[in-house]
């Protein structure tokens, strides 16, 4: 089997597929404008209507597109780094309680 060449793009110091960005801006734009249009009544209705096309918009890219970060961590430091280890008195300066 070929390897797929897969092209990634940064967009606001995120990793993201170009074909992804496409389809969830194709899902996400005809949900909010459709309900900012076809809003019924006065001029709230279409600003809160785009508004809820845009969160399930939201909420659909986030189910169908998981994110394509790889995170590698060295070493193991399981409890921290050790020049965070301080006592309560030390974080505190005098007459400053918590």
């Amino acid at each position: 089997m070929p390897a797929r060449n897969d092209s990634y793009l940064n967009v606001w110091d995120d990793t993201v597929k170009g074909r992804d960005l496409l389809i969830a801006l194709g899902i996400s734009t005809p949900l909010s404008l459709g309900g900012y249009i076809f809003a019924p009544g006065a001029p709230p209705m279409p600003l809160i209507m785009g508004l809820s096309g845009a969160i399930i918009g939201f909420f659909i890219n986030a189910v169908l597109f998981r994110p394509k970060r790889q995170l590698d961590v060295e070493g193991d430091d399981r409890d921290g780094p050790a020049d965070l280890d301080m006592d309560e008195e030390s974080c505190c300066a005098e007459g400053e309680g918590r």
